[in-house]
Parts: C-alpha cells; sequence; structure tokens
C-alpha cells in the first residue's frame, strides 16, 4: 500500500449515504444487459488510483487493472449514457496518475 503518513481514526455512529450510479439496462446483440451507470468524476478516480496503484506493484494488480481498462471502456461504448464525458475523464485520471498527481480533482 502506498503510505501518505497520515492516521486513520474511527468514529461510530455515522451513517454515509453513499449512490454508486444509476442502473441502465440495454439490449446488446439479442441480449438485455444491465449495467451502473457511473458518474464521469467516479470513472476519474477509479481509473487515476488503479493506474497507480498498478504503477506501484504490477504483480499484484495486474488482473485488476486489465479487466477495469477494458470493461469499463467496453461498458461505456456500447451502454451508458455521457460517453464522451466519461472517456474525457478516464484520459485525465490517466494523465494524473502517470504524473503522480492524487487528492482532490482539480478542473484544468
Amino acid at each position: 500500500f502506498y503510505n501518505i503518513g497520515k492516521k486513520t481514526g474511527y468514529i461510530g455512529e455515522i451513517l454515509l449515504n453513499h449512490n454508486l450510479g444509476n442502473p441502465v439496462k440495454k439490449r446488446v446483440l439479442f441480449k438485455k444487459v444491465s449495467v451502473i451507470a457511473h458518474s464521469p468524476i467516479r470513472r476519474y478516480y477509479s481509473h487515476r488510483n488503479i493506474l497507480f496503484l498498478y504503477k506501484r506493484n504490477k504483480k499484484f494488480y495486474r488482473e485488476l487493472y486489465k479487466r477495469m481498462m477494458s470493461r469499463d471502456i467496453i461498458k461505456i461504448l456500447l451502454i451508458e449514457p455521457d460517453k464522451k464525458a466519461k472517456i474525457k475523464m478516464i484520459k485525465r485520471g490517466r494523465k494524473d496518475a502517470k504524473h503522480n498527481i492524487l487528492g482532490k480533482y482539480k478542473e484544468a
């Protein structure tokens, strides 16, 4: 793991309302497919972070990295709405990972 010198704490009885994305159903080659359509910013973080981890430990993260890179792009192109924005954010996430830019996303 990547250690940035921060401590972790615990606070009980805290509730976080978290939405992964919106379900999308579409017919692809005679089959009805259902996926969770994540937001462009979620795509940015997931692709940036997996590439960052993969660069640090290729052996451990290889399969997850390959699966995410291919599966996510295919799902976006075939099924999900807002394709252009999601692909743009994936490219930005990959660029930031290559330059070791972490933390909160900053508009360019």
